[in-house]
């Protein structure tokens, strides 16, 4: 894209769809008396366990099930949605990382003007999701930038307006509340390990990028209990990976990875290049906060600082920098932190930092 113009944009905020079980189907064993012996069960249905009687054995069967549908308020100024192109006054901004801790590779805060009550109930549900979309040119045709949790909502006055500051992060319920108490037996690789665990944050799996984890078995077996996020982070320090949540995809690959790895020559297939040409790159610089570990170690890398008009670029991917954009900083980088800047009256951009291969 050559300008940053014609933005359309949509912001949903409540409850998202879910499937709940309102009651349970029990196969029971019951003493059949004369009139019933020709029956081996019976099915009964119950409201919750406490009905059955303790002494009766019984096998869960099928699920009845409910959908209750998303109650989720759409903000945007999308015409086919009967709203006006002029918008509304927000901004959102969101900051990722590879890091060994989960609660430290995400910033995320969204910021709106003058909420309606109806919206400020929805805020303060447990559970409340809010997905930010965006979009150049074709109303129809948005990105998906961000699916995140409500962790906080605070108000800030600025003459007659109240701006709601609402702190956002990712997959947030599952990181908070989950446990586990789980073992692994020696024919598991430390790969395996690492996929469960992401899996139990209840979100699908992208790039895990472990190879040489794969080759690399539980000796003696494994055994882990306690808080989710605090067992992954334990794990991550020992056995030296990094990985993130990025919009319910929990992805994870190994620290130092060169392009010689096999890692690598998976992750190079999801590579955006930018070409001069293209007039997409607003900025481009190196990074200085890493030069004296450059001077210091020889094995620190440099690292690229890349600012471009909305791009949905993810944390696991790679970028490319022509010569004909930077003779200098040329090369193939990895994604070590990525942000997106989204506002109805300011910015439209994508903000990269890399690290070369």
């Amino acid at each position: 894209m050559s300008l940053n113009y014609k933005r359309y944009y949509r912001i949903k905020i409540g409850i998202p769809e879910k499937i709940e079980t309102i009651a349970w189907t029990y196969e029971c064993s019951i003493d059949a008396t004369d009139s019933y012996n020709s029956y081996g069960y019976m099915g009964i249905l119950f409201n919750d366990d406490t009905k059955l009687n303790a002494n009766t054995p019984y096998k869960l069967g099928n699920p009845i099930t409910q959908t209750i549908p998303s109650d989720a308020i759409s903000l945007s100024n999308l015409p086919s949605e009967g709203q006006s192109v002029r918008g509304f006054d927000f901004e959102f901004t969101t900051r990722r990382s590879y890091s060994q801790k989960s609660d430290k590779n995400e910033t995320s805060t969204l910021t709106i003007k003058n909420l309606s009550p109806e919206i400020i109930e929805y805020l303060n549900k447990e559970g409340c999701v809010v997905q930010v979309e965006a979009g150049y040119s074709d109303p129809e045709d948005l990105d998906l930038y961000y699916v995140g949790n409500v962790s906080y909502v605070r108000t800030q006055r600025s003459n007659v307006d109240i701006n709601y500051i609402i702190g956002l992060k990712d997959n947030l319920l599952p990181i908070k509340n989950t446990k586990v108490s789980i073992d692994y037996n020696e024919e598991s690789s430390k790969a395996d390990v690492i996929a469960t665990l992401g899996r139990l944050y209840g979100s699908v799996l992208g790039n895990m990028s472990l190879e040489k984890l794969k080759n690399s078995k539980i000796i003696g077996g494994l055994s882990l209990e306690g808080k989710l996020s605090d067992v992954i982070n334990t794990l991550a320090k020992k056995w030296k990976f990094e990985f993130t949540n990025f919009n319910g995809t929990f992805s994870a690959r190994e620290r130092d990875i060169t392009s010689t790895d096999a890692n690598y020559q998976k992750l190079a297939k999801n590579t955006w290049e930018f070409i001069d040409t293209d007039n997409n790159v607003i900025d481009l610089v190196e990074d200085n906060t890493n030069s004296d570990k450059l001077q210091k170690d020889k094995n620190s890398k440099r690292q690229v600082t890349i600012t471009t008009f909305l791009t949905p670029m993810k944390i696991d991917e790679f970028f490319t920098i022509p010569p004909e954009l930077s003779e200098e900083l040329s090369g193939t980088y990895k994604i070590i932190d990525l942000s997106f800047v989204i506002s109805s009256t300011g910015a439209f951009q994508t903000i990269a930092k890399g690290e070369v291969m």
